[in-house]
């Protein structure tokens, strides 16, 4: 304190802070039961922070209350009370702290001049009763004078006790928001606190999301390469793809005309085949046809020589009708039977070619039109045909 008043021009609410500080800081001493017995500005210190509290320091004076020993002479005389000054052998006790305090609150209340200008002055009882009497005239409150006035009252036993100062309404008040603030003060640094692990947090996040940011960038890359490579992959297998698809375009229609190839060549062999068979079937049948035109003659000139003829040679030639007769069913029987065979054969080389169509159909996938035609036609040409060749029995049939 004695630094602090030597280097500082404290405000009012400072100074007021310090003087009640100084008083929570005996009477909290005094609450101990113990009596500090050399109390003076240099005994003071203040606290960390920016409260203004104090302290007190050196305690080699001390002693508690029911075990109270004289001083003799170990003091200050500026801030000895007087009864230590007139009798050095007193047993000393709280009282001498009340009238020490007394007078550093006047000196801090007076421009922080002290009250003895001297240790000669402050021994010398009639120049002391003076200077105190002088310094407390010169102090603007009558309450803050009466109250000191009690507290540096000649007699100890009518002095003021630390609990009496601490409950008048000067220092009581002041006292309270002392407490005040110091539980602010307490709240203050555990914020403070939080706010420095919240900065270790937030440093230790920044840290993490510094890591995470370069994982992520590295990710990136990482993907942005791989998709570079997808994309070059890609590329490459679109064009085997493409080169894929020409050569099976290459084998599909190479293929296909093979397959063409192949029915013509089938159904050409068909068709020659057909035009044998009809070709040696028609023959047969114009040989049957004029044997039976020659039957049907020779059976014109038996009817004819029949009617000339007597009884019994009527019968007779009647018999031989009738056996010529039976060679004629016989005969159309041969020729009916001729041209189911010719039918069951162009119905099989019908079946075959509706069936190589269909191939022919399905392979092409409609790319060769001119084909599909020509197979249309030369089924149309088939079917006409085989028409021609079912209604043959009925051309060549010979009634009877």
């Amino acid at each position: 304190m004695d630094d602090w008043m030597k280097s500082t021009s404290p405000s009012k609410h400072e100074l007021d802070t310090v003087c009640v500080s100084a008083c929570s800081a005996v009477a909290a001493v005094h609450g101990a039961r113990v009596a500090h017995r050399d109390i003076k500005p240099q005994q003071f210190c203040f606290t960390k922070g920016k409260l203004l509290r104090l302290k007190l320091l050196d305690f080699d004076s001390a002693c508690f209350f029911d075990e109270l020993t004289s001083l003799d002479g170990k003091c200050s005389p500026a801030f000895a009370a007087t009864e230590v000054l007139l009798d050095p052998s007193l047993l000393a006790g709280p009282e001498v702290d009340v009238f020490a305090l007394g007078l550093i609150l006047v000196q801090l209340r007076r421009g922080f001049r002290q009250v003895f200008a001297s240790d000669s002055a402050a021994r010398d009882m009639a120049q002391r009763e003076r200077e105190i009497a002088l310094a407390l005239g010169q102090l603007q409150s009558d309450e803050l004078r009466d109250l000191l006035r009690a507290m540096l009252h000649a007699d100890p036993k009518q002095r003021l006790t630390m609990g009496q100062v601490m409950k008048n309404q000067l220092i009581a008040a002041g006292h309270v928001t002392l407490a005040q603030n110091a539980n602010m003060a307490k709240e203050i640094n555990s914020l403070g606190k939080k706010v420095d692990e919240a900065i270790s947090l937030m440093k230790a996040l920044s840290g993490s999301l510094s890591s995470f940011r370069q994982e992520a960038l590295e990710g990136i890359a990482s993907v942005r390469t791989n998709t570079a490579e997808g994309a070059r992959a890609m590329a490459d297998l679109k064009e085997e793809l493409c080169a894929g698809e020409e050569r099976l375009e290459a084998v599909s229609r190479a293929s296909a005309q093979e397959l063409r190839r192949a029915l013509l060549d089938e159904t050409w062999a068909l068709a020659r085949s057909l035009k044998s068979l009809l070709g040696a079937q028609a023959e047969r049948a114009v040989e049957q046809t004029l044997v039976l035109a020659r039957v049907e003659r020779l059976q014109a000139e038996i009817q004819a020589q029949v009617a000339t003829l007597k009884d019994d040679q009527r019968e007779d030639l009647m018999s031989a009708r009738q056996e010529l007769v039976g060679l004629l069913r016989a005969v159309e029987g041969k020729v009916d039977e001729g041209f189911d065979t010719i039918h069951r054969d162009v119905e099989a080389l019908q079946a075959g070619v509706g069936e190589g169509f269909s191939a022919l159909k399905e392979g092409m996938e409609k790319r060769d039109k001119d084909a599909l035609a020509y197979a249309a036609q030369l089924k149309r040409e088939i079917d006409a045909l085989h028409a021609m060749v079912t209604r043959a029995p009925t051309l060549f049939h010979v009634p009877l």
